[in-house]
């Protein structure tokens, strides 16, 4: 009998709980204030999304036209800086102290050489190898240049250090 009751009370706590969130709910929405503020909220949301589907559409496919590889040296090409990456990647994996990274090392300064020598500006540029060991005391190397003006007598001389670190790791599954 006893637990018979405490099932009927639990029964009413539940029913007296449902009605009051829906009492509140119908309260909500019944008011004048907050339908108006609902339906705006709907218009607001539907006007977002009629807006940015066009701007975003004409934002990703508005993207500049490919400059050919035949253009002036001055200009960056696409399609040169992909014939340098598909350069660079022919020798395989560049793991540290094998052939593929000196072979990638090489095209690197070479065609580092081939831009200087092609350089209308009167500039300096100066080409240093950093050599270091890392923990595992293997032996690595960076490549540093450094564009200055020669013409320029001060001792505080404004430059252009690049560094460039060309090494791949080899993934061991």
């Amino acid at each position: 009998m006893k637990e018979k009751n405490i099932i009927l009370l639990f029964g009413k706590i539940r029913e007296k709980y449902l009605f009051l969130k829906f009492h509140f709910f119908l309260r909500i929405f019944n008011s004048k204030k907050y339908p108006k503020e609902f339906i705006l909220w709907i218009i607001l949301f539907i006007c977002l999304i009629v807006i940015s589907g066009p701007i975003s559409l004409h934002i990703s496919s508005s993207l500049p036209p490919v400059k050919r590889r035949n253009i002036a040296f001055d200009i960056f090409s696409e399609e040169r800086a992909r014939d340098y990456l598909i350069n660079l990647t022919q020798y395989g994996p560049r793991v540290s102290n094998t052939r593929g990274n000196f072979y990638a090392r090489d095209f690197i300064i070479s065609k580092i050489e081939f831009i200087c020598s092609m350089s209308k500006r009167d500039l300096q540029f100066e080409i240093d190898l950093q050599n270091f060991t890392n923990s595992n005391h293997n032996q690595l190397q960076n490549i540093l240049i450094r564009v200055s003006n020669p013409a320029t007598t001060s001792k505080n001389v404004s430059s252009l250090m690049l560094s460039a670190h060309y090494d791949s790791g080899l993934l061991i599954n």
